[in-house]
């Protein structure tokens, strides 16, 4: 979608969503490819920070994003009482990964493998079509109603809240899939200090989260 002057320039929103669908596709894969000690060794740490990842992008969603849009567009409201319900079921389905995640760690057994990768499975099932309902009716009313500026700053406050530990993998899948998307539909390049440090250690550090994920 083009970018416009006046309102919100949605492109990185887009980017963001598909990486959030593009992790939970591979680690639903890896919970059913890897063998359960393998698993256990990979897993944890690389789901918990998926997992701050989500919880800060929904945060942010329900605090700033949902609010300007339906400020700006009062007709979008009802669709945004529905996303926040669906956020408050996602954090269900989310404690219940954590417990599976444990719980292999604790017994690396094909029981604890399987009841992961159901775990896993019932997010994805959950948060893509939430997404996908996002995409198709919430962003395009604030792409058409809110201030770019405005926009900008609520964005702003988004990146800002990622942990910096958490940075070069959150940089490393975006870069990723905003490269995936044709020229006209990327968005901006990020400001020159995250390009700097992508190139010099980020994306290296990405390819380390990536490695049993795509092996």
């Amino acid at each position: 979608m083009a970018k416009t002057e006046e309102h919100a320039d949605i492109r990185l929103y887009l980017v963001v969503h598909e990486s959030l669908r593009l992790t939970l596709r591979r680690f639903v894969d890896t919970t059913d490819r890897l063998d359960p000690a393998t698993l256990a060794s990979v897993i944890g740490e690389r789901w918990a920070l998926f997992a701050r990842a989500l919880h800060v992008h929904h945060e942010h969603e329900d605090d700033e994003f949902f609010p300007l849009i339906g400020g700006a567009d009062p007709s979008v409201k009802p669709l945004i009482e529905q996303l926040e319900r669906e956020h408050q079921e996602l954090i269900v389905l989310l404690n219940a990964v954590d417990a599976d995640v444990a719980a292999l760690e604790a017994e690396p057994n094909d029981a604890n493998k399987k009841a992961l990768h159901d775990a896993i499975a019932a997010v994805r099932d959950q948060l893509v079509p939430h997404l996908d309902i996002e995409d198709e009716k919430l962003l395009p009313a604030a792409h058409a109603s809110v201030d770019a500026k405005e926009w900008e700053r609520v964005s702003d406050n988004a990146l800002k809240a990622i942990p910096k530990a958490d940075l070069p993998v959150a940089a490393g899948i975006i870069d990723e899939v905003a490269h995936s998307f044709p020229p006209d539909q990327q968005p901006p390049p990020p400001p020159l200090p995250l390009r700097i440090m992508l190139t010099l250690s980020w994306r290296r550090r990405y390819a380390k989260f990536l490695e049993p994920l795509t092996s």
